[in-house]
């Protein structure tokens, strides 16, 4: 099997590599598209504003619906940081895959 995924490259060495560039390519793209996402609330991050409806709601200046409004936000953003860090994974992956790599279940860490 492996003297045939050999011969395959190369012969095709230039199909190859276009394909890990373009791995690498698209991995890059992700990268950057997760870099621009991870901050997208700036300074009124949802978890942020949870907390403060919370203590307006115990000092008796917000109503409930404000707080249960606060905390959907704030669970919103934790589930978009999960759907993200998922996919700069999945990026990962496609970048060593793209770039011809690949790991070893006794090289991951034991934790």
């Amino acid at each position: 099997m492996l003297e045939r995924l050999a011969s395959f490259v190369y012969r095709n060495n230039r199909r190859v590599l276009v394909v890990a560039l373009v791995g690498v390519g698209v991995a890059g793209v992700l990268g950057l598209g997760v870099a621009k996402r991870l901050s997208p609330y700036g300074d009124t991050d949802p978890s942020t504003q949870s907390v403060q409806a919370t203590n307006r709601y115990r000092g008796g200046l917000a109503s409930y619906l404000e707080v249960t409004v606060a905390q959907n936000a704030a669970l919103t953003n934790q589930r978009t940081a999960a759907g993200i860090l998922t996919r700069r994974m999945n990026a990962s992956v496609l970048l060593m895959k793209g770039l011809g790599g690949g790991w070893q279940l006794s090289s991951l860490p034991a934790n």
